[in-house]
């Protein structure tokens, strides 16, 4: 592509995801342009990701699919958490879910996860085939709205086949199954992929893409588990799935925090076209240009500013770090974004002075190819 030549967001992003060239890097701040942000002090760094940055928006596929019927009991559990009970009849007998969830906004914790063994597994199993309820209509709906200012993802279920079965355990419960047990999550691991594929194709078969998106992958990879778990989980389904959507001529995007070192390897085999957040330490284990090394021109990195930076530092650190990624990393296959959407309940004059900083950098000629 010839410097300085006029290209849109959708295109620039398009690029990006193929590992093709772009007129500049593309930057992008996850969780900002729609309306999650709980608070009014987000305004300003919402007009200025709205106007400047290289933006994307998320349909749900599982929207279109009809979840298994549920009841549901509230009762009070101490002075600060009331204990949700969620039940899921199914051909085989009841499956039953418990979480605690904070009365004052405080995080919940899960008291029983849907699966405790071989028994639940058989009855999660026996649950009869999701049937769309409904159309694909909203993600072209949103897709003619967004123009040529970004793309529209379709994200696949909540997540991977690997971490659905791995958050239908729970951690410990699962990394215990994956020693004495390992062909019952392989059966379950089969279960989901056949019916993400079949999730796939009539998505496909809609014209819906072409960019799709997943994560969970995090779910099985170090601290909690090690290399061999990560392929035999992750790689081993998700390649069937990324194959159907990329032999469908579309695009799939991963979502995968924790230490990926040795394991990049693994997304490339899988067939991702896109990384987020590619964590280098201390949060993660693998710097931009180790990445670069493994992932270039295969896979686009998305990332990788830490989301607590843009918190805490003076502005000039994150300028650094932002040429610093874009010195490592680019300026092909290559995103700038933070690492995760801002969780701050109030964005202080410091957080717009960083992400205003983030994006000036690269916005401002340290994102554009060499001449």
């Amino acid at each position: 592509m010839p410097q300085g030549a006029a290209i849109t967001s959708r295109e620039r992003l398009d690029a990006a995801y193929r590992c093709q060239p772009v007129d500049r890097v593309p930057v992008f701040v996850r969780g900002v342009s729609d309306a999650r942000p709980p608070h009014e002090s987000y305004a300003p760094l919402r007009k200025l990701v709205c106007e400047t940055c290289d933006l994307k928006w998320a349909w749900s596929a599982s929207s279109v699919f009809a979840a298994p019927p549920t009841t549901q009991r509230v009762e009070p559990y101490d002075g600060d958490f009331d204990l949700v009970t969620t039940v899921m009849p199914t051909p085989r007998g009841e499956l039953t879910h418990q979480r605690l969830v904070g009365r004052k906004g405080q995080p919940g914790m899960t008291r029983k996860h849907w699966l405790a063994g071989r028994d639940d597994a058989l009855k999660y199993m026996s649950l009869p085939e999701p049937e769309a309820v409904g159309d694909a209509g909203g993600f072209f709906a949103l897709r003619g709205e967004v123009g040529e200012r970004g793309i529209v993802e379709a994200h696949l279920r909540e997540m991977n086949p690997g971490g659905h079965v791995a958050e239908l355990f729970g951690s410990e419960p699962f990394a215990l199954l994956s020693i004495e047990d390992r062909s019952l999550i392989h059966e379950l691991l089969e279960h989901v992929t056949q019916r993400t594929l079949r999730m796939i194709d009539w998505l496909l078969a809609r014209g819906v893409g072409p960019y799709f998106a997943v994560s969970g992958q995090e779910y099985i990879a170090p601290p909690l588990h090690g290399p061999r778990d990560f392929w035999d989980f992750n790689v081993r389904y998700d390649k069937r799935l990324f194959g159907r959507v990329r032999d469908a001529g579309g695009l799939v995007h991963v979502h995968c925090h924790g230490s990926l070192k040795g394991l990049l390897e693994g997304f490339v085999e899988a067939g991702a076209n896109v990384l987020h957040p590619v964590e280098a330490p201390p949060m993660g284990n693998v710097t931009a240009a180790e990445a670069k090394a493994v992932l270039g021109g295969k896979v686009c990195i998305e990332g990788n500013i830490q989301v607590g930076d843009l918190f805490t530092l003076p502005p000039a650190e994150i300028a650094r770090q932002v040429l610093a990624l874009l010195r490592d990393a680019g300026p092909t296959a290559l995103i700038v974004a933070p690492t995760a959407s801002p969780y701050a309940p109030v964005c202080t004059e410091v957080m717009h002075a960083n992400y205003e900083r983030m994006v000036r950098t690269v916005l401002e000629g340290g994102g554009a190819p060499p001449g």
